[in-house]
């Protein structure tokens, strides 16, 4: 059974009937300035961390080594002609 199909086609009927059509905040921007996902007691914590330009450390353990690691080189992306002609093994 195809559940993404399922699902947009009962999103689709819910349209077609206005059951979003009032909803609250329709047409305005979301508000992301808090994130949803951080338990309720460390909230105030973070936001005292953001607004004197800190992050949580593991927020700031993460920029550390993204920025200290280098993707793989990736020699067929260098050119769209090269990634035509690459031939890879088969295994």
């Amino acid at each position: 059974m195809n559940w993404t199909k399922l699902v947009e086609d009962q999103i689709k009927e819910a349209m077609a009937r206005g059951e979003f059509a009032n909803l609250p905040g329709a047409g305005k921007p979301l508000d992301l300035a808090e994130n949803p996902y951080t338990p309720e007691g460390l909230r105030l914590a973070y936001k005292i961390l953001k607004d004197s330009g800190y992050a949580p450390l593991w927020l700031e353990l993460h920029k550390e080594t993204k920025a200290a690691t280098r993707p793989w080189p990736m020699p067929w992306a260098a050119s769209s002609a090269a990634s035509s002609t690459m031939v890879l093994p088969v295994t």
